[in-house]
């Protein structure tokens, strides 16, 4: 089958077109176009649209605001305020901020807890490789057979050199007494921080947490460097909700455009109808 999708694959959490600053368009003019653009392709069986963004930056989508979209799944997000004390007395539950003061004050008593940001690249590197392992340990615990394999470690490893001035890498660890205990990895861009993959050492620390203080270490440290969002980006899991205060929603668009594609059409829609009626609930 020959199936028109975004680019980006299985790396991308957010796929969704580029648009210039002054993007303005209606809905007739819109669908006119893509009308266009889709009789260039008669050979394509299906359109596909995953994890759609409902806005590009502030612009709205076009292909979820005029197209039928699915509903995909909930996106959380951290609109910062200025300080620290703001954010941990008016935006965390006080339970959960408990909860966290709790958790970290047991880890520090094991011995001296030290957060680093990485900028070495024989550090960065070797970090990666450790990232990489702890998330497969973690993926197969759970039963998830799609797991990171070399070429994956290799595109996180060339992400360095992306040659760009507004894409900055943020790649930071959490230490007990020099023992690596958690990692995380991801990209700030336009005063957004991008939470992509954090890994931690489950096997003798799960019960302290570690991988909660680094993502608070994080968000302070976004509060002091004047980053604007600290975007959880894909995957609606309670841990994150509850260090928002703000929420988007992803969408997935599917047409069928000949009969090749039906059975597979046909499957997806299904799928897609079922993850919208959860989503709902």
């Amino acid at each position: 089958l020959k199936i028109l999708q975004w680019a980006g694959g299985k790396h991308a959490d957010y796929c969704a077109p580029i648009l210039a600053n002054d993007f303005n368009v209606n809905k007739k003019d819109f669908i006119n176009l893509w009308k266009k653009i889709m009789k260039l392709f008669p050979e394509i069986d299906l359109v596909y649209f995953r994890k759609q963004p409902e806005y590009v930056e502030k612009i709205k989508n076009p292909f979820v605001e005029f197209l039928n979209n699915h509903r995909d799944s909930i996106i959380y997000s951290v609109l910062l305020p200025k300080t620290w004390e703001e954010y941990t007395h008016g935006v965390l539950n006080k339970n959960f901020l408990t909860q966290n003061l709790r958790k970290e004050r047991l880890l520090k008593n094991l011995g001296n807890v030290s957060f680093k940001i990485i900028t070495d690249q024989v550090e960065t590197k070797n970090l990666i490789e450790e990232l990489i392992r702890q998330k497969n340990i973690r993926l197969k615990s759970q039963g998830i057979q799609n797991l990171f394999k070399t070429e994956d470690v290799n595109f996180y490893n060339s992400f360095e050199n992306n040659n760009s001035k507004k894409i900055k890498i943020h790649l930071c660890s959490l230490t007990l007494n020099d023992e690596l205990i958690a990692i995380h990895w991801g990209v700030i861009y336009k005063n957004r921080f991008y939470y992509l993959l954090l890994a931690m050492k489950e096997e003798s620390f799960s019960k302290y947490s570690p991988g909660r203080l680094l993502i608070s270490l994080m968000i302070k440290w976004c509060i002091e460097n004047k980053i604007q969002i600290f975007d959880f980006t894909l995957g609606s899991e309670k841990y994150k909700k509850s260090w928002s205060n703000d929420k988007s929603i992803l969408f997935n668009y599917l047409k069928l455009n000949n009969v090749k594609g039906f059975i597979f059409y046909l499957m997806i829609k299904i799928k897609l109808i079922l993850k919208s009626f959860k989503g709902n609930r």
